[in-house]
């Protein structure tokens, strides 16, 4: 850059981010209620009856409603439907749980028998939404999708869900009060991926997210910490341009059911090993050594989350992942670590895949060894989730 282009660049871009400033204006309340429709009203009351600390939200059902018409009858939705239909009913929440219900039933009684152990499987939750589309599988009427979300975020200004390349748009937000020190990760359509720190403004926080010139799909995550550590405090997907399908859903998408069968912790292990190598060769990148030391350190973190009812990075018992491999005299100068809950293991790879922070590190190049251990969390009424843990580091090295 010579001296004279420096200087008016710096003019133009603080001129393109005062103008989003007095645009974007105070950022909207956040969206779990509006006018409820009769049937919501409905639904509302049978849930404060049964579960009086659950608030039924109207554009989350709103979001139900969307995963169950689009859906495929009796398949659960895909991390990447779930993050869409939230996004385009203005709740961009990171925590959101599905499960799909068949009734025979009209009215909603049945499937509120199912929530109870949909919300016990799920954990502490804040607020739930029902959906229903007509069932093509006799005897069955109805296939639901209940939705439940541990509120994350207070306020949130509306983003529209397209934009044209080489724009830029405003965002403007405010966790909820345990939530501190706010990033955000922009991950571009080519995978580029990018970390912006937003700026205190009054009483929310505001930063402006340049679009690009790629056309897709731009994913937009607002990260935080809590007292356990950090966490993902809101997911948004953003169309930019004419959004094609990402690769991986392009080659994955018609093998779904095709790997819905696996049971078995260990070859579900080696599938996602060999799925995410394959990732790996599309971008040009060397494949990942299976390393079983770092498979039992992931399925032990596996089984911890399930039977110490939590999902993070950082155990109660076992502290986070460094301190893990220090335990298991695992010695690497570099390592990462991938989370998922997902019911279907190729749909847990596309939401990594569809997550900046998790997207960069299955395609790392400073990692060359890769260990994966899984549990299943089995519920009555409804297919099991997989826990899944991925454990990348860089060739290990003996202690000093």
């Amino acid at each position: 850059m010579n001296a004279r282009s420096g200087p008016l660049g710096v003019v133009a871009v603080v001129a393109v981010i005062l103008a989003f400033q007095v645009a974007a204006g105070d950022p909207t309340s956040y969206a779990t209620h509006r006018e409820i429709t009769p049937e919501h009203q409905v639904m509302a009351e049978l849930v404060a009856a049964e579960w009086p600390n659950l608030e039924f939200s109207s554009p989350l059902a709103d979001a139900a409603q969307a995963i169950a018409e689009a859906g495929r009858d009796g398949h659960s939705p895909s991390s990447a439907a779930i993050r869409r239909a939230l996004h385009d009913a203005g709740m961009p929440e990171s925590t959101a749980v599905a499960a799909t219900v068949a009734t025979t039933e009209e009215g909603p009684g049945d499937v509120l028998d199912h929530l109870t152990a949909v919300i016990v499987d799920a954990g502490p939750m804040t607020h739930v939404g029902l959906g229903r589309a007509p069932s093509s599988r006799p005897p069955f009427r109805w296939q639901w999708t209940i939705l439940l979300i541990d509120r994350r975020i207070d306020l949130i200004a509306q983003i529209p869900a397209t934009f044209e390349p080489m724009a830029a748009f405003p965002l403007q937000f405010e966790p909820r009060p345990q939530w501190h020190r706010p990033k955000i990760l922009v991950q571009y359509p080519g995978g580029r991926t990018r970390r912006m720190t937003p700026v205190r403004r009054e009483s929310s926080w505001f930063t402006v997210i340049p679009v690009g010139a790629e056309e897709g799909t731009l994913v937009v995550q607002i990260l935080a910490e809590n007292e356990i550590g950090p966490g993902v405090v809101a997911v948004m997907p953003i169309n930019i341009g004419d959004p094609t399908p990402r690769k991986s859903e392009e080659r994955y998408g018609s093998i779904l059911d095709k790997h819905s069968g696996i049971t078995e912790p260990g070859a579900a292990a080696l599938f996602l090993w060999q799925t995410v190598n394959s990732e790996r060769g599309d971008h040009g990148l060397v494949r990942l050594e299976w390393d079983a030391r770092l498979a039992d350190i992931a399925a032990k973190h596996s089984k911890d989350m399930l039977e110490s009812d939590f999902f993070g990075h950082r155990s109660p018992s076992h502290g986070n992942l460094r301190r893990r491999l220090v335990a298991a005299s695992y010695h690497a100068a570099i390592s990462r670590e991938n989370l998922a809950l997902d019911q279907d293991l190729m749909s847990a790879h596309l939401s990594l895949m569809a997550s900046p922070g998790h997207r960069s590190n299955i395609l790392a190049s400073d990692v060359t060894h890769l260990g994966i251990g899984l549990v299943q969390q089995l519920s009555p009424d409804g297919p099991p989730l997989w826990i899944v843990t991925e454990v990348f580091a860089s060739a290990p090295t003996d202690p000093p």
